[in-house]
């Protein structure tokens, strides 16, 4: 278990040097100081800026990515769906009244074939 990065040892060393300088008499004292300045600290706008901007170094490889990739799929789709839309406009214009109508034809059900797929002879 590490708090703010400091392990048990070593919270254990710090405790034992407080001691030994504050002495046990002043130790409340100065942890209560303490406790007041720390808390000052992370309720402080700069704080806040800090943690947030910590929080967006740590997930910007991932927001990097993910943005490269949108502009990538973008420039991708861009010719297709242009030429899509031409198609489309000159459907309009002949007339054909299966615009916005799906084209592909159905798939056969699995198990059956259509008498020209079936071949004669087995092969060998």
């Amino acid at each position: 278990m590490e708090l703010f990065g400091i392990g048990p040892l070593e919270l254990l060393f710090i405790i034992l040097l407080a001691i030994i300088i504050f002495g046990p008499k002043d130790i409340q004292k100065a942890g209560r100081v303490l406790g007041g300045w720390l808390r000052k600290l992370t309720q402080s706008d700069t704080w806040k800026l800090l943690t947030q901007t910590s929080r967006r170094l740590k997930t910007l490889p991932n927001d990097l990515m993910r943005e490269a990739e949108i502009e990538e799929l973008q420039k991708a789709i861009a010719p297709i769906q242009s030429e899509f839309e031409k198609l489309q406009a000159a459907a309009k214009k002949s007339g054909d009244s299966m615009v916005g109508e799906s084209w592909i034809a159905e798939p056969e059900p699995p198990g059956r074939q259509a008498p020209a797929d079936i071949p004669d002879e087995p092969s060998k």
